[in-house]
């Protein structure tokens, strides 16, 4: 029997193949973004950086992936003033978890548009987190029905996210104090 890799160990080989040259960063994202969602087991995954403009705190999506397509490029802004529930709950938990995201109270403001649009019917989100500062999230997510998150994929997420930040943090070509981010509370 072949044993799987492990997804420290995919994630790691990615970083490494970029590293030395042998990805793009296109490339490498969307490998990354391939691997991560085989392994939490979700049916699209985007990623969201925190952005500033004009002192109002958001959070931007710039690319999502559905199993087995391309990735594909993302604007979606979900600013801080419209989603004043979502963003207390990710910054005072280490996960969001809704498995019904359309009847999430703290979501209600997200229904009519970001979750509908897309056909989301359950999330799993992951701050980025690096020297207790967030730098965005990743956003795991199911379409179609509502969907119970396990216990084991919402702990492979996190390690997922956290191994991601790790690379992010030794990344020479990434300048962090020029990155938007905003403070966690500990978790």
């Amino acid at each position: 029997m072949v044993k799987k890799a492990s997804n420290k160990a995919i994630l790691q080989s990615i970083a490494s193949a970029y590293g030395a040259g042998q990805k793009t960063v296109e490339q490498a994202i969307d490998d990354a973004l391939e691997a991560s969602m085989q392994h939490i087991g979700c049916a699209r995954i985007s990623l969201w950086r925190f952005e500033n403009d004009g002192g109002a705190r958001g959070l931007r999506c710039f690319v999502a992936k559905l199993v087995g397509q391309p990735t594909t490029d993302d604007s979606t802004l979900l600013a801080e003033d419209q989603y004043r529930a979502y963003y207390a709950a990710l910054v005072q938990r280490s996960a969001f978890v809704s498995d019904d995201a359309m009847r999430d109270p703290q979501l209600l403001a997200m229904r009519g548009g970001y979750l509908l649009q897309n056909g989301i019917t359950a999330l799993l989100d992951i701050p980025v987190t690096i020297n207790a500062r967030a730098y965005g999230i990743v956003c795991c997510e199911q379409i179609g029905t509502a969907y119970r998150w396990s216990p084991q994929q919402i702990r492979t997420a996190r390690e997922t996210v956290t191994r991601a930040g790790l690379l992010l943090a030794q990344e020479s070509t990434i300048r962090l104090g020029t990155l938007e981010s905003m403070p966690i509370e500990p978790f």
